[in-house]
């Protein structure tokens, strides 16, 4: 908007005190709104119609001032020029060069020896040029002739990019830099010449341009990961990024993510992912077992992730930038949110291909889901149509073709004081084997069967057999329930629940084959007070409290479940899984629909919270939760009483907190276990940072014992020198399983790391990791040649 002003500045600033002058027009009219100063006298020559202000000119208009040594408007010409010191301001923009032109018919602003910046997002870019011109009725495209470049806020910038011709691209919506074209361009360390780019275009953005890393890891040996971002479509819907990556002992790979970018800062996923490798060793692993069977080199994935909102979006439209036709702007809200299709597609080569190419991924989500749904929102609740598939054969899942579901939420039923809430589903299941899981059973099998028929082998032959049996089933499940919130004596809130649930299964397929239909009744309640006290007086600086206001709230929560059951050998696919929590009392939230079993379950537990007075607010300062329940008919062991839980969160301090989650067996019952999760976080000093965490388990019927501490620290050495550690050491194992080290170096506008990551997966030799990575902090978004992160060497 900077140029479109000067345009008005210029004409208007002039036209007020030489309204009389030959040739100015209908210029007068603006006169009024224009502020004009100087210190020397004002010449007019009638023969050229040249009028010059001279002595340290101002002129301000609508917000935008500008000051220059000497101000001349050539009327016959029809241009104005200001010369010597010339500085505009415009809404927290400064301009700084030695002389501007502006032509009132072109709308062309020229100028020479300009100097300038660009705050991007957290970020400044520093610009100087010889010459420049841009046409103030289309702000989108500026031009420079023998330009500079640089984030670096110095005279002597300890890096440049000069450029024999740039191009500034903006977008005029966002009033940002959308894109900077550099041709004929030296990249400078200092005075030092250190990389050539015949033509180079920089996006604002992190994701955007060039980025290189380079390193050595065991498994890979030495790497180089390269990739390219950048925008396409007209409206930059889309985010490209194309990777080519060079592994010493695994390589050639590569591949190309489209992200769409069409809507922004909301929650629509739109991602397609595809990567190819030849690897040079499948056989090579992380772990510490030989894999079998060993993949194929050629190894790849495919990932779509995309949610469409079905009744579309209220689309902008605008003219494009060249004028040559109409642009597409999708940046609002959907028309209607509420009904959307939602796909969730992956096909991997095999079952190690995360865990050789992508850590991180292999440690969040290793065997990735395969589902498309149809999702209905409404203000009783949702409808969704879903279709999982059973895509990658060598990962054990069930499919379901389809299921549709029905999820009431918790709404008032008419006037009656009652509340209802359920959920009803209907579909085919069908669980399918992964191909090893299936094939090293098989080889189990044939093994047992060519040994002596003991009682033991017998057992475990028949329990494989029975395995074997994939189940599936057509089921309609039906869940309802009934609900009353009721205070009593003003202190003493209740809240009765009772419901029902049925379940029919036919066309069942496993070893047990006969439809069956199960009736189950629930009924529970639960029951809570609070009582408060203040103190006032408790103040401490050190811990943040400004008074502190203690609030107890005991509670009970009673649930009971009777049915049917069935036996052992009917099919599930729905089932319980291994978990050290306690399970949902509330029998709408047991998803666990085959596995369903009576039982009688009481709950105690009472809050501690502890609240404080904080910039005028209340700040939760502590909370603290305590629970135990009882088993008074348990329904998946023979237990009375469970641990005792504890769950703590403290935040005395914006730079300091504590998290404790904790069951410890206080009552002696054999099915209980110790389990333990905390976590600290500190920043004592300016220069001093750090983050411990503890992990135990230890007697749990399922899992191994775990003996876990991890440290996280970064120490500032200097203003120019960091250090950082991260660390997991294993108790129970006595091993130091994982040791990275970094050193960081402040180079002003940039900063330089140096990493180094030791693993130990408990094999026969430990693996390394070694990564340098060097980025821009002042603009992160200009991406030189050279912009290393190590997304997945320091998982």
């Amino acid at each position: 908007m900077i140029r479109r002003f000067l345009a008005l500045l210029f004409v208007s600033g002039l036209a007020a005190p030489l309204a009389w002058g030959q040739g100015l027009g209908n210029l007068t009219e603006l006169g009024s709104e224009v502020l004009i100063n100087n210190v020397g006298g004002v010449d007019l020559d009638p023969e050229t119609g040249v009028v010059v202000y001279q002595k340290s000119v101002r002129i301000a208009y609508q917000g935008t001032e500008i000051f220059a040594d000497e101000a001349t408007y050539h009327t016959q010409e029809g241009l104005v020029r200001v010369r010597g010191n010339v500085v505009i301001y415009r809404d927290g923009d400064v301009f700084a060069g030695e002389e501007a032109t502006y032509y009132l018919e072109t709308d062309d602003l020229d100028g020479s020896r300009l100097r300038t910046l660009y705050a991007q997002g957290d970020g400044t870019l520093f610009f100087k040029a010889k010459d420049f011109r841009s046409n103030t009725a289309d702000l989108s495209l500026i031009e420079n002739q023998q330009a500079t470049l640089t984030t670096h806020d110095s005279r002597n910038p300890n890096w440049r990019i000069e450029s024999r011709e740039i191009d500034i691209l903006n977008d005029s919506e966002l009033g940002e830099v959308d894109r900077i074209i550099l041709r004929n361009s030296w990249i400078y360390a200092g005075d030092q010449k250190i990389f050539w780019l015949p033509y180079a275009s920089i996006q604002p953005d992190s994701q955007l341009g060039y980025r290189v890393l380079p390193g050595y890891q065991s498994e890979w040996g030495a790497f180089l990961l390269n990739s390219y971002g950048q925008l396409l479509g007209r409206d930059r819907h889309t985010l490209a990024r194309y990777e080519l990556d060079l592994r010493q002992e695994r390589g050639l790979a590569g591949g190309v993510e489209f992200t769409s970018m069409r809507w922004r800062g909301q929650d629509e996923i739109g991602r397609l992912y595809l990567y190819y490798a030849d690897d040079g060793d499948p056989a090579q692993t992380t772990a510490s077992t030989s894999r079998s069977p060993v993949p194929d080199r050629e190894r790849y994935r495919v990932n779509l992730q995309h949610r469409i909102y079905l009744k579309g979006h209220d689309d902008e439209y605008s003219q494009s930038p060249e004028g040559d036709g109409i642009i597409l702007s999708r940046r609002g809200e959907p028309r209607d949110d509420s009904l959307f299709l939602d796909i969730d597609l992956n096909l991997l080569s095999d079952d190690f291909f995360y865990e050789d190419f992508f850590q991180s991924e292999a440690q969040t989500d290793p065997r990735p889901d395969n589902l498309i749904q149809l999702v209905k929102r409404y203000p009783q609740g949702t409808f969704t149509l879903l279709g999982r598939f059973h895509i990658n054969d060598f990962y054990q899942t069930d499919q379901r073709l389809p299921e549709i579901a029905f999820d009431f939420t918790r709404q008032p039923l008419f006037e009656s004081g009652l509340f209802y809430d359920g959920s009803t589903s209907l579909g085919y299941y069908e669980e399918q084997l992964g191909d090893f899981t299936e094939e090293t059973r098989r080889r189990r099998i044939e093994f047992l069967e060519s040994q002596p028929s003991t009682v033991e082998n017998l057992n475990e032959l028949t329990a494989l057999q029975n395995s074997l049996l994939t189940p599936s089933f057509f089921r309609f499940d039906s869940f309802h329930q009934l609900s009353r919130p009721t205070t009593f004596f003003g202190w003493l809130n209740l809240l009765p629940k009772i419901g029902a649930r049925a379940t029919s299964y036919t066309g069942v397929n496993g070893l047990a084959s006969e439809d069956e239909f199960r009736f189950l009744f629930n009924a529970g309640i639960d029951a809570s007070t609070k009582f408060s006290r203040r103190y006032p007086g408790i103040i401490s600086r050190a811990f943040g409290l400004d008074g502190l206001l203690h609030v107890f709230a005991p509670y009970v929560n009673f649930s009971y479940l009777a049915g049917e059951d069935f036996s052992e050998d009917y099919p599930a696919i729905d089932r319980l899984t291994p978990v050290t929590f306690l399970r949902p009392l509330d029998a709408g939230q047991f998803t666990a629909v085959d596995q369903i079993r009576d039982w009688s379950l009481l709950r105690l537990g009472f809050h501690n919270r502890f609240h404080t007075k904080r910039d005028g607010r209340s700040f939760r300062w502590l909370e603290v939760n305590n629970y135990l329940q009882a088993f008074l008919n348990d329904p998946e062991e023979d237990r009375d009483f469970s641990n005792f839980f504890t769950e703590l969160r403290w935040r005395p301090v914006p730079w300091g907190s504590f998290a404790l989650d904790s069951q410890l067996p206080l009552l002696d019952d054999p099915s209980n276990f110790t389990e333990i999760n905390s976590s600290a976080n500190w920043m004592p000093t300016d220069n001093l940072s750090f983050s411990l965490g503890y992990n135990y388990l230890s007697g749990h019927p399922v899992f191994a014992n775990g003996n876990r501490i991890s440290l996280l620290a970064y120490r500032r050495l200097s203003d120019e020198w960091g250090v950082g550690i991260r660390e997991i050491i294993e108790l129970e194992e006595g091993t130091l399983e994982l040791q990275q080290y970094s050193l960081y170096r402040d180079l002003t506008s940039w900063t330089a790391a140096l990493g180094v990551v030791i693993r130990d997966n408990q094999r026969d030799e430990l693996n390394y990791g070694l990564a340098l990575t060097l980025s821009l902090k002042g603009f992160p978004g200009a991406t030189a040649p050279v912009n290393f992160e190590p997304s997945g060497l320091a998982q």
